[in-house]
């Protein structure tokens, strides 16, 4: 009977939403967890986000019951419609001082099930959605969800911009809104149409899928696609090594480094310590050919993604795991024992990425990549102030050792990389030019902040500055790509700060002498 059926169905609908609630909660777990440990596995992997599926999933089961007056279904619907308004405006990378995948994510996904739930025939919400536009829209979204992303990759590729402006947004989305029609018309709806058995769409999707993954290994094993792309220059995009002068012999420690440039005692001879973070070894090779011919040894210590801060220093990043945050403070712990606390180093050196640590965001995110934590634990809420103080902190405590301190700036950000490297194939369509140039208004947002962080810091506590900004007028030097990628410097760069870095460490040597 129809009864007898509707109860089975309705108990074998109970057993599905239990599943789903056990997919939600683990999934959303995952999600949370990975959120902080590795963000983009969280981001982009079904088992990390399937808890948003399973609210829709839920909803479809139809196991609650509707609302039972217009005035509860039109008061659920505006919450969802307020919910979603919500999180267009106020939900970014990071909501409430976390990343917005440990909670925030959970919002949209709520406002669009009660915009779901309350999608009555009688309800006022359902009516204004039914209207010819939004149904339209509907009808035609998932090809517009495919769409957008590669039409402004194509903008961005074909304007040699990053930004997008007021006008470039309209024309991208009416391109956008052209084809997804179009692709509704001519792809989706006869597919729809063309009477295939589900056994043949299925095999046709496996084939498909076996084919993109197929295809997507060969790129990635060979690094080109010479059908859209071809490389300009193939040196820049090696992985950079550590370089160091060659009259220098190298002694690996377990995170401490020894350079001996002089032929003279270990004991007797003075030393210059070099700390930093990735951009570190952009002056290794400079300092080790200068520390030869001015009778010095050299100790470096270097970890990516590392603030080189003396003191109780405790921190959370973003775009590390917990074993990197672990190791990055023992290095801390190295730095004050095995250089600060060393009578042979004369001058320590420290060179930082200070666009990520003085407000522990990265240009063109909204979001903090990386956050200091108090003694209790709590995150600190006013960062910049905090680092600066930690910083002041480092100074003095280098300076109550008769040691001297010199911050060796950042390179010029580099905003698009592949300009030097790679021409994508509309290019040459259209017989565009190689364009391989800074782009002043991206440093100017960007990296400008940190420029005047330093500036200050340096003027305030009379510390020594090598700043390599003036040194480059271009990526280009001599013709060659100086840049491994936005804000690191490949060989030739390394290269190309010697004399440089040389000229100002001889300066601010005869200055101290005065």
């Amino acid at each position: 009977t129809k009864t007898g059926a509707s109860n089975i169905k309705k108990a074998i609908d109970k057993k599905i939403a239990w599943v789903f609630l056990l997919i939600f909660l683990g999934s959303s777990l995952a999600c949370y967890i990975l959120a902080v440990t590795e963000y983009n596995l969280a981001f982009y992997m079904f088992y990390t986000r399937a808890f948003e599926f399973c609210v829709g999933g839920f909803i479809a089961l139809r196991i609650m019951p509707e609302p039972e007056t217009k005035a509860a279904n039109l008061l659920i619907g505006a919450v969802g419609i307020v919910l979603l308004f919500f999180s267009f405006i106020f939900i970014k990378e990071e909501f409430l001082g976390r990343p917005f995948l440990q909670g925030g994510v959970l919002i949209p996904c709520v406002g669009s099930g009660l915009l779901i739930y309350a999608n009555g025939r009688r309800g006022i919400i359902n009516r204004m959605l039914a209207t010819k536009l939004p149904a339209s829209i509907g009808k035609i979204s998932y090809s517009l969800y495919l769409y957008h992303w590669p039409v402004i990759i194509f903008y961005k590729i074909f304007s040699n911009t990053v930004e997008i402006g007021l006008y470039a947004s309209v024309g991208i989305i009416i391109v956008s809104f052209v084809l997804s029609i179009l692709s509704y018309l001519l792809v989706e709806q006869p597919a729809r149409k063309s009477g295939f058995s589900d056994r043949s769409v299925i095999i046709m999707a496996i084939l498909a899928i076996v084919g993109f993954a197929l295809l997507f290994n060969s790129l990635e094993e060979y690094d080109t696609a010479p059908w859209r792309i071809t490389r300009y220059d193939t040196e820049s995009q090696d992985t950079p090594t550590l370089q160091y002068a060659e009259e220098c012999r190298e002694t690996k420690g377990n995170a401490l480094w020894f350079y001996k440039c002089r032929q003279t005692a270990e004991a007797e001879t003075p030393i210059i310590a070099l700390v930093g973070d990735s951009h570190a070894p952009h002056f290794l090779l400079s300092l080790t050919k200068w520390a030869g011919k001015n009778g010095y040894n050299v100790k470096y210590l270097g970890m990516a993604g590392c603030p080189m801060l003396l003191g109780d220093i405790h921190i959370q990043q973003r775009m590390f795991d917990d074993k990197y945050r672990k190791q990055c403070e023992k290095s801390l712990v190295i730095f004050e024992t095995g250089i600060v606390e060393d009578p042979r180093v004369e001058f320590v050196l420290v060179a930082q990425r200070f666009d990520l640590y003085d407000d522990g965001k990265v240009y063109g995110s909204d979001s903090r990549k990386i956050s200091f934590r108090d003694s209790d634990g709590k995150i600190v809420e006013d960062h910049t102030g905090y680092y600066r103080e930690q910083l002041a902190y480092t100074v003095n405590r280098i300076r109550q050792t008769g040691k001297n301190m010199v911050i060796l700036k950042q390179v010029p950000i580099f905003s698009d990389i592949d300009l030097c490297t790679w021409q994508p194939l509309i290019k040459k369509l259209f017989s565009q030019e190689k364009v391989c140039e800074y782009n002043p208004e991206f440093i100017r947002r960007g990296q400008q902040p940190s420029i005047d962080f330093i500036d200050n810091f340096a003027f305030a506590y009379q510390v020594e500055l090598f700043d390599p900004l003036p040194y480059f007028d271009s990526p280009l030097q001599n013709g060659v790509n100086t840049y491994h990628d936005t804000d690191h410097l490949n060989e030739h760069g390394v290269h190309f700060l010697v004399p440089h870095f040389a000229e100002v460490m001889d300066e601010i040597i005869a200055r101290g002498k005065k």
